[in-house]
Protein backbone atom coordinates (compact mmCIF):
# COMPACT_ATOMS: atom_id res chain seq x y z
CA UNK A 1 0.00 0.00 0.00
CA UNK A 2 1.39 3.36 -1.10
CA UNK A 3 0.52 6.44 1.02
CA UNK A 4 0.39 9.90 -0.53
CA UNK A 5 0.05 13.11 1.48
CA UNK A 6 -3.26 15.33 1.56
CA UNK A 7 -2.54 18.66 0.65
CA UNK A 8 -5.88 20.15 1.70
CA UNK A 9 -6.97 18.57 5.62
CA UNK A 10 -10.40 19.91 6.05
CA UNK A 11 -9.74 19.11 10.25
CA UNK A 12 -6.31 20.49 10.71
CA UNK A 13 -6.36 17.56 13.46
CA UNK A 14 -6.66 15.21 10.73
CA UNK A 15 -4.03 12.67 10.20
CA UNK A 16 -2.96 11.74 6.33
CA UNK A 17 -2.77 8.13 8.66
CA UNK A 18 -6.24 8.03 9.87
CA UNK A 19 -7.85 5.69 7.65
CA UNK A 20 -4.98 3.42 7.05
CA UNK A 21 -4.62 1.27 9.63
CA UNK A 22 -5.25 -2.66 8.55
CA UNK A 23 -4.91 -6.05 9.82
CA UNK A 24 -3.96 -7.45 6.84
CA UNK A 25 -2.10 -4.66 5.57
CA UNK A 26 1.80 -6.33 4.76
CA UNK A 27 3.06 -3.51 3.14
CA UNK A 28 3.31 0.21 3.36
CA UNK A 29 4.65 2.69 2.05
CA UNK A 30 4.61 6.59 3.24
CA UNK A 31 5.89 9.07 0.44
CA UNK A 32 5.69 12.45 0.96
CA UNK A 33 5.87 14.95 -2.12
CA UNK A 34 5.13 17.52 -0.42
CA UNK A 35 5.96 19.38 2.99
CA UNK A 36 3.35 18.73 5.55
CA UNK A 37 4.18 18.41 9.64
CA UNK A 38 3.84 14.81 10.68
CA UNK A 39 2.72 13.68 13.82
CA UNK A 40 4.78 11.01 14.74
CA UNK A 41 2.75 9.33 17.32
CA UNK A 42 0.00 9.58 14.95
CA UNK A 43 1.74 7.17 12.97
CA UNK A 44 3.24 4.83 15.70
CA UNK A 45 -0.78 4.44 16.73
CA UNK A 46 -1.06 3.40 13.11
CA UNK A 47 1.51 1.61 12.47
CA UNK A 48 0.46 -0.56 15.58
CA UNK A 49 -2.99 -1.49 13.93
CA UNK A 50 -0.81 -3.31 11.21
CA UNK A 51 -0.23 -6.87 12.89
CA UNK A 52 0.70 -8.33 9.37
CA UNK A 53 3.17 -5.86 8.29
CA UNK A 54 6.56 -7.19 7.08
CA UNK A 55 7.66 -4.29 4.29
CA UNK A 56 7.49 -0.65 5.94
CA UNK A 57 8.96 2.30 3.72
CA UNK A 58 8.93 6.03 5.35
CA UNK A 59 10.80 8.41 2.34
CA UNK A 60 9.82 11.66 4.47
CA UNK A 61 12.47 14.61 4.37
CA UNK A 62 12.02 15.01 8.44
CA UNK A 63 10.51 13.39 11.27
CA UNK A 64 10.29 14.62 14.96
CA UNK A 65 12.57 12.93 17.61
CA UNK A 66 10.89 10.83 20.00
CA UNK A 67 12.56 11.59 23.53
CA UNK A 68 12.42 8.58 25.88
CA UNK A 69 9.64 10.04 27.65
CA UNK A 70 7.21 10.14 24.64
CA UNK A 71 4.95 6.90 25.09
CA UNK A 72 4.12 5.27 21.83
CA UNK A 73 2.78 1.83 21.30
CA UNK A 74 3.84 -1.26 20.83
CA UNK A 75 4.90 -2.15 17.42
CA UNK A 76 3.35 -6.10 17.22
CA UNK A 77 4.91 -6.68 13.08
CA UNK A 78 7.26 -8.78 12.23
CA UNK A 79 9.76 -6.75 9.29
CA UNK A 80 11.57 -8.25 6.55
CA UNK A 81 12.01 -4.67 5.29
CA UNK A 82 12.63 -1.47 6.73
CA UNK A 83 13.34 1.54 4.84
CA UNK A 84 13.73 4.91 6.51
CA UNK A 85 14.59 8.29 4.19
CA UNK A 86 16.12 10.11 7.04
CA UNK A 87 16.79 8.38 10.55
CA UNK A 88 15.00 10.47 13.84
CA UNK A 89 15.63 9.55 17.51
CA UNK A 90 13.45 6.45 18.69
CA UNK A 91 13.60 5.12 14.96
CA UNK A 92 14.23 1.58 16.40
CA UNK A 93 11.22 1.39 18.33
CA UNK A 94 9.74 0.11 14.74
CA UNK A 95 12.01 -2.69 15.08
CA UNK A 96 10.60 -4.12 18.85
CA UNK A 97 9.38 -7.59 17.55
CA UNK A 98 11.76 -7.18 14.51
CA UNK A 99 15.44 -8.33 15.66
CA UNK A 100 15.10 -12.32 13.97
CA UNK A 101 13.13 -11.23 10.77
CA UNK A 102 14.82 -7.92 9.35
CA UNK A 103 16.58 -9.01 6.59
CA UNK A 104 17.08 -5.75 4.58
CA UNK A 105 17.79 -2.48 5.87
CA UNK A 106 17.99 0.96 4.24
CA UNK A 107 18.75 4.08 6.53
CA UNK A 108 19.17 7.75 4.93
CA UNK A 109 20.60 10.63 6.50
CA UNK A 110 20.47 14.53 6.21
CA UNK A 111 21.53 16.53 3.52
CA UNK A 112 24.97 16.55 5.20
CA UNK A 113 26.98 13.14 6.74
CA UNK A 114 26.27 12.45 10.10
CA UNK A 115 27.35 9.95 12.40
CA UNK A 116 24.68 9.53 14.41
CA UNK A 117 21.83 6.70 13.32
CA UNK A 118 20.00 6.87 17.15
CA UNK A 119 20.72 3.51 18.18
CA UNK A 120 21.85 2.79 21.67
CA UNK A 121 24.08 -0.32 22.66
CA UNK A 122 21.30 -2.68 24.27
CA UNK A 123 19.68 -1.87 20.71
CA UNK A 124 21.94 -3.56 18.32
CA UNK A 125 20.45 -6.86 18.78
CA UNK A 126 17.70 -5.59 16.92
CA UNK A 127 19.69 -5.78 13.31
CA UNK A 128 21.48 -8.79 13.82
CA UNK A 129 19.83 -10.48 10.99
CA UNK A 130 20.22 -7.84 8.31
CA UNK A 131 21.98 -9.14 5.43
CA UNK A 132 21.55 -6.11 2.76
CA UNK A 133 22.29 -2.85 4.41
CA UNK A 134 21.88 0.54 2.41
CA UNK A 135 23.56 3.56 4.24
CA UNK A 136 22.69 7.17 2.51
CA UNK A 137 25.13 10.07 4.02
CA UNK A 138 25.18 7.95 7.11
CA UNK A 139 28.46 6.14 8.71
CA UNK A 140 28.59 4.40 11.81
CA UNK A 141 31.26 1.54 12.59
CA UNK A 142 29.29 0.16 15.48
CA UNK A 143 26.34 -0.17 13.45
CA UNK A 144 28.22 -2.18 10.54
CA UNK A 145 29.05 -4.50 13.40
CA UNK A 146 26.21 -5.25 14.92
CA UNK A 147 24.89 -6.48 11.40
CA UNK A 148 26.10 -10.13 12.00
CA UNK A 149 25.17 -11.51 8.79
CA UNK A 150 25.87 -8.74 6.18
CA UNK A 151 26.42 -10.05 2.91
CA UNK A 152 25.09 -7.05 0.48
CA UNK A 153 26.49 -3.38 2.17
CA UNK A 154 25.58 -0.01 -0.15
CA UNK A 155 27.08 3.11 0.88
CA UNK A 156 26.64 6.89 -0.35
CA UNK A 157 27.93 9.94 -0.17
CA UNK A 158 27.16 13.13 -1.69
CA UNK A 159 30.81 14.25 -0.99
CA UNK A 160 33.89 13.53 -3.43
CA UNK A 161 35.55 11.73 -0.56
CA UNK A 162 34.85 8.21 0.37
CA UNK A 163 37.83 7.65 2.40
CA UNK A 164 35.80 7.75 5.61
CA UNK A 165 33.43 5.17 3.46
CA UNK A 166 36.49 2.80 3.29
CA UNK A 167 37.41 2.96 6.74
CA UNK A 168 33.70 1.74 7.97
CA UNK A 169 33.68 -1.04 5.33
CA UNK A 170 36.36 -2.98 7.15
CA UNK A 171 34.06 -3.18 10.10
CA UNK A 172 31.66 -5.98 9.31
CA UNK A 173 31.79 -9.10 11.09
CA UNK A 174 31.33 -11.25 7.95
CA UNK A 175 32.80 -10.78 4.83
CA UNK A 176 30.92 -8.96 2.22
CA UNK A 177 29.66 -10.48 -1.30
CA UNK A 178 28.17 -7.38 -2.90
CA UNK A 179 29.60 -3.69 -2.07
CA UNK A 180 27.98 -0.65 -3.91
CA UNK A 181 29.84 2.75 -3.55
CA UNK A 182 27.85 5.98 -4.41
CA UNK A 183 30.11 9.32 -4.79
CA UNK A 184 30.26 12.77 -6.92
CA UNK A 185 32.96 11.96 -9.66
CA UNK A 186 35.38 13.96 -10.26
CA UNK A 187 37.76 14.19 -13.69
CA UNK A 188 40.89 12.79 -12.20
CA UNK A 189 38.97 9.96 -10.70
CA UNK A 190 39.79 10.87 -7.07
CA UNK A 191 37.56 8.34 -5.54
CA UNK A 192 38.36 5.47 -8.00
CA UNK A 193 42.40 5.97 -6.54
CA UNK A 194 41.25 5.49 -3.05
CA UNK A 195 38.99 2.07 -4.29
CA UNK A 196 42.35 1.24 -5.76
CA UNK A 197 44.29 1.75 -2.57
CA UNK A 198 41.38 0.12 -0.29
CA UNK A 199 41.17 -3.24 -2.73
CA UNK A 200 44.96 -3.36 -2.29
CA UNK A 201 44.74 -3.23 1.62
CA UNK A 202 42.97 -7.44 1.20
CA UNK A 203 41.10 -6.70 4.80
CA UNK A 204 39.19 -9.66 5.69
CA UNK A 205 36.02 -8.03 5.32
CA UNK A 206 36.30 -8.36 1.10
CA UNK A 207 38.12 -11.57 0.88
CA UNK A 208 35.12 -12.65 -0.84
CA UNK A 209 33.69 -10.09 -2.59
CA UNK A 210 32.39 -10.99 -5.84
CA UNK A 211 30.49 -7.59 -7.15
CA UNK A 212 31.59 -3.83 -6.91
CA UNK A 213 29.62 -1.16 -8.16
CA UNK A 214 30.51 2.07 -8.14
CA UNK A 215 28.11 4.97 -9.29
CA UNK A 216 27.53 8.66 -8.77
CA UNK A 217 25.14 8.92 -5.47
CA UNK A 218 22.61 11.12 -7.12
CA UNK A 219 20.94 11.07 -10.71
CA UNK A 220 21.74 14.53 -10.61
CA UNK A 221 25.45 13.64 -11.08
CA UNK A 222 27.34 13.02 -14.30
CA UNK A 223 28.67 9.73 -14.76
CA UNK A 224 31.77 8.56 -14.07
CA UNK A 225 32.41 8.02 -17.82
CA UNK A 226 30.91 11.25 -19.16
CA UNK A 227 34.02 12.93 -16.97
CA UNK A 228 36.76 11.09 -16.26
CA UNK A 229 40.32 12.68 -17.87
CA UNK A 230 43.61 11.07 -18.85
CA UNK A 231 44.27 10.28 -14.91
CA UNK A 232 41.03 9.45 -14.40
CA UNK A 233 40.66 7.00 -16.88
CA UNK A 234 44.41 5.68 -15.79
CA UNK A 235 42.52 4.88 -12.59
CA UNK A 236 39.73 3.48 -14.34
CA UNK A 237 41.43 1.00 -15.84
CA UNK A 238 43.84 0.17 -13.18
CA UNK A 239 40.58 -0.86 -11.26
CA UNK A 240 39.65 -3.08 -13.89
CA UNK A 241 42.31 -4.78 -14.01
CA UNK A 242 42.58 -5.20 -10.12
CA UNK A 243 38.75 -6.17 -10.08
CA UNK A 244 40.04 -9.24 -12.70
CA UNK A 245 42.59 -10.32 -11.02
CA UNK A 246 40.30 -10.70 -7.78
CA UNK A 247 37.56 -11.98 -9.45
CA UNK A 248 35.54 -9.36 -8.72
CA UNK A 249 33.05 -8.12 -11.21
CA UNK A 250 33.30 -4.52 -11.69
CA UNK A 251 30.67 -1.98 -12.79
CA UNK A 252 30.66 1.70 -13.29
CA UNK A 253 28.25 4.44 -13.72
Amino acid sequence: MALQPLTHLPNPHYSMFHECSGTIISTMHIDQRHPLNIDVIQLFHTLAAMPSLVDLAIRLDNIPHLTRRTKTPPMPFRLRRLELNCVFRGWPRLLAQSGKTLTDLTLGGPGVVQDQTFLSTNEYEKIRSVTTLRLDNLFDNAFLYACAKLRSLELNTRTIVIGRMLGDIAAPPRPLQNLVLGFQPSQSGHGLWDVIDFLHLFIPAIAALRCLTIKSSTDQLPRFEDVLNDRGRTARAILEGVCRRRRVALSIH
